[in-house]
């Protein structure tokens, strides 16, 4: 049972980072509106559904880590950690995400305006930018748990050579 739990830990937290590197690493930044035959306003039409795909997959990611992490690692500061990342992705894909988009459709990019609404869309994306880095580092510490978790296990004991005959015994 441990190492399905470590299967699935790992295919979680695989999923997770996985989702959050590809999108928000590669694909979001790559579809900005600098191409030559896409505006900023399709950009952000193309970005949004692909934004909340890869939030899904985090979210889910995390769900799965956070169901294995007690089985496989039994550590609080791991449970504690992919909890918190569950909220982080919970609240990005499920509250924040939509108003962004929803936001950003009711705004001109290429103009900029109504400058208020531009204003709020902006401060919005730059909120989801700050949940991603926390769900980021949240998951790289359930990471570095596991692999310290599983160096400390792997680790030969060390047991004491015994002394050779007619040595004097240790005090």
């Amino acid at each position: 049972m441990d190492r399905v739990a470590a299967f699935l830990g790992v295919l979680g937290l695989a999923a997770a980072v996985g989702a959050l590197a590809v999108g928000d690493l590669a694909l979001l930044p790559a579809l900005t509106g600098e191409h030559p035959l896409l505006d900023a306003n399709q950009a952000v039409s193309i970005r949004g559904p692909i934004h909340l795909r890869c939030a899904e997959i985090a979210l889910v990611g995390a769900l799965v880590t956070a169901l294995a992490v007690p089985r496989w690692l039994g550590s609080r500061l791991a449970t504690t950690a992919s909890l918190m990342a569950i909220a982080c992705a919970g609240v990005s894909r499920l509250m924040l995400l939509p108003r962004v988009y929803e936001a950003f459709s009711r705004v001109d990019l290429v103009a900029g305006r109504p400058a208020p609404r531009f204003a709020e869309a902006q401060e919005l994306a730059g909120q989801t930018v700050w949940l991603d880095a926390s769900l980021a580092v949240l998951l790289l510490l359930v990471v570095g748990i596991a692999a310290s978790r599983s160096r400390t296990e792997s680790a030969p004991a060390r047991t004491p050579s015994p002394a050779p005959e007619g040595a004097p015994a240790a005090a």
